[in-house]
């Protein structure tokens, strides 16, 4: 029925003689109507190129943490999309009756050259101008709202990787929002993120460097007192004796460093008002795994999300091997790192999240393959080939071509695992791992880092399962309202609460404090 309808709409267009199509021929293919219809051509392609560069720039600054250049580029925004073009073209036309010369000089002062404006804004000019500024309005709003409609969990996935935000843009994985984030968490040098983080000051009353021989003591002092480790000597290396504990016994009693591959010193982080965390101090050694437990906001999750600098610390200290994490030292203090040297420290840290945060549009294979590739600039060959055995490690060896989406929540969790494993970093930072799975999926799960804790991976995981964070911890770490309210052995925490609460927050999961799942079922 379509079909004859349009056929016969197309016989009274070509029939009908009130048309007078020569004449329309005449009009059409007019010499002047041609380069007309080039130039229009020509503006539309120069007005959309520019106006796309420029509406990248004005996204950016739309969604920067700099409130002067978001609401300049907001104001900027609301102006040329509400303007039509046409009366947009007609002001830049008629620019020359305004203002009759161009001039360079010193405002309220000497001029050093001028131009007539009409020999500088040509019609031609004018044209380009006023389609280029109307077309970055729109285009700054398009990009804009694509940026925000990436998954967050994909941009702190990409991030956790150690992409930068350009690369995360260049390659679809997060966005320049990030670059927004980066702004927003850093601290000018007097802010009271540097003053925490030497906890002394200078003869000038400015913050003081951390030196070496501070935090070395400072390390011993925490390992004695927080961990009761013995400082032994084995074949002219010192080391930490590790405690008899179930985790332990994971790892065949294999000694920890005395020198913390992680070490927080009174991290203080807020979020409004509310103090998520508030002075939390941590070590983390060599082989080391500590498991983290606590009520639901008790700044579980910050603290790891701190520590992989996916949030900004409002106080306090972190270092990697030593390394100041999130700043460097500049003339005596304290200034943020640029975002490539940020992400080059995340890139040592591996991450696990609660909600996998896996590329959907990529394979199994080319999400554990790709920041090999293009943050470690490994051989793309290698780097397959090492995904491959850390799938086979996680029992994935016959996913690598699946997409997540076809995958249970438990195999996109180990998946997870994988790339986080990928590029061999220095410690493993889990972030309830099992919060997000169904009960029958957990288990396979916490296989794969009980596997990991054999292995002498040095982890922080923040879990809810109890009977595993006994099993696999070298050291628990009991937190409420955003502090470290008790912290020892699995033994020590789990079998001799130290305190009303911690007593309190296990009989929760066991029915009498001090017991576990796991005794339960076996008394």
């Amino acid at each position: 029925m379509l079909l004859v309808l349009a056929a016969q709409f197309a016989w009274f267009l070509l029939t009908n003689p009130r048309f007078e199509w020569a004449v329309a021929g005449e009009y059409l293919f007019d010499p002047n109507i041609l380069r007309g219809l080039g130039m229009s051509l020509l503006l539309t392609v120069i007005g959309m190129t520019l106006g796309s560069l420029l509406g990248v720039l004005l996204a950016a600054g739309r969604l920067s943490g700099f409130k002067p250049v978001a609401w300049a580029c907001g104001i900027y925004v609301a102006i040329f999309r509400g303007i039509p073009p046409l009366v947009q073209l007609i002001f830049w036309f008629n620019l020359g009756y305004l203002l009759p010369r161009i001039s360079l000089g010193i405002p309220f002062g000497p001029t050093f050259v001028s131009w007539p404006t009409n020999s500088v804004i040509s019609s031609l000019t004018a044209a380009i101008i006023g389609l280029t500024l109307h077309e970055a309005a729109y285009m700054a709003e398009i990009i804009r709202a694509g940026i925000l409609a990436v998954d967050h969990g994909q941009r702190d996935a990409a991030r956790a990787m150690g992409f930068t935000a350009g690369q995360g843009v260049r390659q679809g994985r997060a966005a320049p929002g990030d670059a927004g984030d980066r702004a927003a968490h850093r601290q000018p040098v007097h802010q009271p993120a540097q003053r925490h983080l030497a906890g002394q000051r200078d003869r000038d009353g400015r913050p003081a460097l951390l030196r070496a021989g501070d935090l070395q003591q400072d390390v011993r002092d925490r390992a004695a007192a927080d961990r009761g480790l013995r400082l032994v000597s084995r074949g002219g290396h010192r080391a930490l004796a590790r405690p008899a504990t179930p985790g332990a016994a994971l790892r065949e009693g294999a000694a920890v460093s005395d020198t913390p591959v992680l070490h927080v010193r009174d991290v203080r982080k807020r979020f409004g008002g509310h103090a998520a965390l508030d002075g939390v101090s941590l070590d983390v050694h060599e082989g080391e795994v500590v498991t983290v437990i606590g009520p639901s906001g008790s700044g579980k999750s910050t603290l790891v999300r701190c520590v992989h600098q996916l949030e900004s610390i409002d106080g306090g200290a972190m270092y990697l091997d030593g390394e100041l994490l999130g700043y460097e030292r500049h003339r005596g203090h304290l200034r943020p790192l640029p975002d490539r040297k940020v992400a080059a420290q995340r890139s040592r840290m591996g991450m696990v999240f609660q909600q996998f945060n896996l590329f959907g549009h990529w394979s199994v294979l080319r999400n554990v393959v790709e920041a090999q590739v293009a943050v470690h600039g490994r051989d793309p060959g290698q780097a397959r080939a090492e995904a491959l055995r850390l799938l086979e490690r996680v029992g994935l060896a016959g996913k690598a071509d699946a997409h997540p989406r076809m995958l249970s929540g438990g195999q996109q969790q180990r998946v997870a695992i994988a790339r986080a494993l990928a590029t061999n970093p220095r410690i493993m930072l889990f972030d309830e791992p099992t919060s997000a799975l169904d009960p029958e999926l957990v288990d396979e799960v916490l296989s794969v880092v009980r596997d990991l804790a054999r292995g002498g991976m040095t982890m922080i995981i923040v879990t809810h399962e109890m009977s595993f964070a006994r099993e696999v911890a070298d050291r628990c770490v009991f937190m409420e309202d955003g502090r470290v309210a008790a912290t020892g052995t699995p033994k020590e925490i789990f079998d001799a609460p130290s305190s009303p609460r911690l007593r309190s927050f296990l009989s929760r999961f066991t029915g009498q404090a001090g017991k576990t799942p796991v005794e339960e079922s076996t008394s």
